[in-house]
């Protein structure tokens, strides 16, 4: 009779087995959603829905000194309803960040933004369908905050992971305004607004970023839009 191997060595080649199972899981999702944020700018550019530009009037500019997260939220407050400083916001949360991946951004601004705004996360959105987000949203009058890949002012020339807020666009002229909460206003072409969003940009990325966007921590073409109730 053949004899049975043991129940650990049966469990773990079962555990083995399901991890497996799981990275393939994460490496398919992750080749389709890399496949369907490509995009061609000069064809997006043609879409007639973006072509009138649109810039919003009158945006404050803020200067990170705790973390990105809470200094797009201390902009973002300041400009549509009462502000919230980084400070306030760190203290609140007794020294944590909450808003150190995506996902957890949109809820964050929603609490502080209040009842009169609705705030609605959009990620792994393909080019075309963000672009026309953000060109609606910022022709309603509201700012497009954004996840990104950019320059760490504290320790250049170094990346890091990033939030921003768009405050115009101008496809015709190859324009996006952005507020860096680094205390700054910049501006974008279209093909590095979109390889940002993408993180494509990001130099010596580590290998936690690596991870974090392989198996979903941090999504890509991630916007947060902003309604008045």
């Amino acid at each position: 009779m053949k004899k049975r191997k043991p129940l650990l060595y049966r469990v773990g080649a079962g555990v083995m087995v399901l991890l497996m199972l799981a990275v393939l899981g994460f490496g398919i999702r992750y080749l389709l959603i890399s496949q369907r944020l490509k995009a061609d700018a000069a064809l997006l550019v043609t879409d007639p829905e973006l072509r009138a530009p649109v810039i919003l009037d009158d945006t404050p500019t803020v200067r990170q000194t705790i973390t990105c997260g809470y200094a797009a939220i201390q902009w973002l407050t300041g400009y549509l309803a009462t502000e919230v400083s980084e400070e306030v916001l760190f203290e609140l949360h007794e020294g944590r960040i909450r808003t150190a991946f995506p996902g957890d951004f949109g809820p964050e601004l929603a609490v502080h933004l209040g009842e009169d705004y609705r705030v609605t996360t959009l990620s792994n959105t393909p080019a075309q369908e963000l672009l026309r987000a953000i060109h609606a949203s910022l022709r309603a009058g509201m700012p497009v905050p954004i996840s990104l890949a950019a320059i760490d002012d504290t320790n250049r020339p170094h990346y890091s992971l990033h939030y921003s807020v768009i405050t115009g666009m101008d496809l015709l002229q190859d324009r996006i305004y952005i507020s860096n909460v680094y205390g700054y206003e910049e501006t974008y072409t279209l093909t590095a607004l979109l390889e940002a969003l993408r993180f494509d940009n990001y130099v010596d990325m580590p290998l936690f970023i690596r991870a974090g966007i392989f198996f979903g921590w941090f999504d890509r073409n991630t916007i947060y839009i902003i309604e008045p109730r």
